[in-house]
């Protein structure tokens, strides 16, 4: 996935460069990933709708499953207040790029559209570092702190890419946690990026 994510992003940049595609695809490059992010959103909810073993594993975890998410909504918050001075971004303008939690292709799109395109390739590339930290190090967190680390780490991924990884370290016992916390990042994504960009100078 590390692989395909950087192959991917590199071929984006030299065909932009090189200018090889139609006018009117480069025209229309805002809705076509626009479209591409709707799929995207479709298909897990359609994965999990299909997961039926994951849902009762869910329902089996109780409502104490949802002090994952919620810490990891806040912990994410808090590092974006710690660390946004280091980069030289303002506290706001770090929250809004942490408030991706790991999905970067939405990231991209979003903040450039309400922040412009200096601060939505910040959290574009801020989001896969996110993505790739979490899906290499996941294994070392579950050894060393814990499955609630491990799974914390990915964010709004944790239900995606690195529920893979989760899956593997964990012999399972991971999946239907991974799945509960990266759901509730994604929903709070769409939601979290505007309402944080609306105090942006």
């Amino acid at each position: 996935m590390t692989r395909s994510v950087v192959i991917a992003l590199g071929s984006g940049i030299i065909i932009g460069y090189l200018g090889i595609l139609p006018e009117w695809f480069l025209d229309n490059l805002d809705l076509l990933i626009q479209v591409a992010l709707f799929a995207l959103v479709a298909g897990v909810g359609m994965g999990l709708a299909r997961n039926r073993g994951a849902w009762q594993a869910i329902r089996a975890l109780g409502w104490p499953v949802l002090l994952l998410p919620l810490t990891g909504l806040a912990g994410g918050t808090a590092a974006a207040l710690l660390f946004a001075p280091l980069f030289g971004l303002s506290p706001v303008q770090g929250i809004t790029v942490a408030s991706a939690f790991g999905w970067y292709s939405l990231a991209g799109v979003l903040v450039t559209d309400l922040a412009g395109p200096a601060l939505g390739i910040t959290a574009f590339l801020s989001n896969i570092m996110r993505e790739i930290f979490a899906f290499l190090g996941a294994e070392t967190l579950y050894r060393r702190l814990g499955g609630w680390a491990a799974v914390a780490a990915g964010g709004a991924t944790s239900m995606d890419t690195t529920l893979v990884v989760l899956n593997q370290i964990s012999a399972g016992k991971l999946s239907a946690l991974g799945l509960v916390s990266g759901f509730i990042h994604t929903l709070c994504v769409p939601l979290l990026i505007p309402f944080w960009a609306r105090f942006l100078g």
